[in-house]
């Protein structure tokens, strides 16, 4: 219901959390001594009421209803914590995520920097994806568990498909936790659509997703996610048992985070700003990645600098995986034949010929055939004739030849990293735009 509306039918707006232009917030919290009823509370610099309805600028306000299962299966907080500084909250969960979920090193300062960032994704105008690669061996339920204790309104979803997700509670305003072993193509769609605000769909009327998600599944992400949508991290088998707290510890641990994050919430969300960063190695998409992850450490340099440096690692790491992928072999062999002086077309079969010896030169076992190359050109934009009888291939025209280096940009291949042709004219503007950036 429209606020006009409600104003003139002198009803109430159902909300889950309100940020007014005056520094006002209203947050859900759960009355701790009525597991199921929710109450409202309202913040301006501390906590003015809680209730069953908040009156703000002649609107009455009041929690929204959810479903019984849904209610059951969401934390709220019952509580608001002493305002504590950011990094005394982000060094204990740190300690939290260390231990029940095995992470350290880059892994670890992404997830707790992302944790951070979901709590004031609305405030940020951003809520890039977490996605964790998990093998079997993993403690992937204890995963699930403590991100479930300490988000922002989590729902734990299983079975992710297009219907699963456009069926979510949207007005819950909460994060969504995805246990994806088998996450369809159409799903992933939405997911990744749905990082920034405005993006709707259709589904028995418009609903928008926006909203943080955490991904849990057995698989990279496909290639055609942007670096600034996803933080990638993986879940490594650890050497040592870890068990799921039990039902009193994860209680307790569920108390203690929810209010410290929505204290952190709370007292910042009017200062979020996103900051200027300097001296970073990272591509433009990541730059914008890191800086929705450091505005949420309020300015703490020292931390700025320890996740941008974990994005570094993330980057070096998908470059490489990048460049290995069969795509990229072939567009860099396709490259070796572009870089011939005098050379104006190259066979399919030449390309796969070449692209094969690339896969074993790097200790890399399989084959790839003409065929292969053909459909992959033709997937990639790159346009394939018939050159003679001997078979298809491609002409080697000034589109075909800068096509080839955009793909080979977007692909990091490794030679075209390492060898900028200086007698080349497409390699000659990647230059001058690099030297511009």
């Amino acid at each position: 219901m429209s606020r006009k509306l409600a104003s003139q039918l002198n009803s109430h707006i159902f909300t889950a959390c309100e940020i007014f232009p005056d520094g006002t917030a209203l947050e859900l919290i759960r009355d701790p001594s009525k597991a199921d009823e929710s109450r409202l509370l309202e913040w301006r610099g501390r906590v003015i009421n809680v209730g069953t309805s908040v009156e703000h600028c002649g609107l009455r306000y009041v929690p929204i209803e959810l479903e019984p299962s849904v209610s059951t299966a969401v934390r709220f907080p019952v509580r608001v914590s002493p305002r504590e500084g950011v990094r005394d909250l982000f060094t204990a969960t740190e300690l939290l995520m260390g231990c029940y979920l095995g992470l350290s090193g880059p892994n670890l300062t992404l997830t707790v920097a992302w944790q951070l960032a979901s709590w004031v994704y609305d405030v940020l105008a951003h809520a890039p994806v977490l996605w964790i690669t998990a093998s079997p061996q993993s403690a992937t339920h204890v995963a699930l568990q403590i991100l479930g204790l300490i988000g922002r309104h989590s729902l734990r979803l299983a079975g992710v498909g297009r219907r699963e997700l456009c069926g979510v509670p949207t007005a819950l305003r909460g994060t969504l936790l995805l246990d994806a072993s088998d996450l369809r193509a159409t799903a992933e769609n939405l997911i990744r659509s749905a990082t920034r605000p405005g993006t709707h769909v259709v589904h028995r009327g418009v609903i928008d997703l926006f909203c943080p998600k955490v991904v849990l599944t057995c698989t990279f992400p496909s290639e055609f996610w942007r670096d600034s949508e996803i933080v990638r991290i993986s879940l490594i088998p650890s050497t040592k048992r870890i068990e799921m707290p039990d039902p009193k510890t994860a209680e307790a641990i569920g108390q203690e985070f929810q209010g410290r994050f929505l204290s952190f919430r709370l007292h910042h969300f009017a200062d979020l700003q996103r900051p200027q960063l300097k001296n970073s190695r990272l591509s433009p998409p990541l730059q914008d990645l890191a800086a929705t992850l450091t505005a949420a450490v309020m300015g703490d340099k020292e931390l700025e600098q320890k996740i941008v440096a974990a994005l570094e690692s993330q980057e070096d790491a998908g470059r490489s995986e990048r460049s290995s992928r069969p795509d990229a072999i072939v567009i860099e062999a396709a490259l070796f034949f572009a870089h011939k002086r005098g050379q104006s077309e190259v066979r399919s079969s030449e390309i796969a010929v070449k692209a094969t010896a690339i896969l074993r030169g790097r200790d890399r076992n399989g084959e790839i055939s003409a065929e292969n190359v053909g459909w992959t050109m033709k997937r990639l934009g790159v346009p394939t004739v018939t050159l003679s009888s001997a078979g298809n291939g491609i002409r080697l025209t000034d589109h075909a030849r800068n096509r080839l280096h955009e793909l080979a940009m977007t692909y990091d291949v490794l030679t075209l990293r390492n060898d900028i042709r200086r007698d080349c004219p497409c390699c000659a503007n990647m230059r001058s735009a690099d030297s511009a950036k």
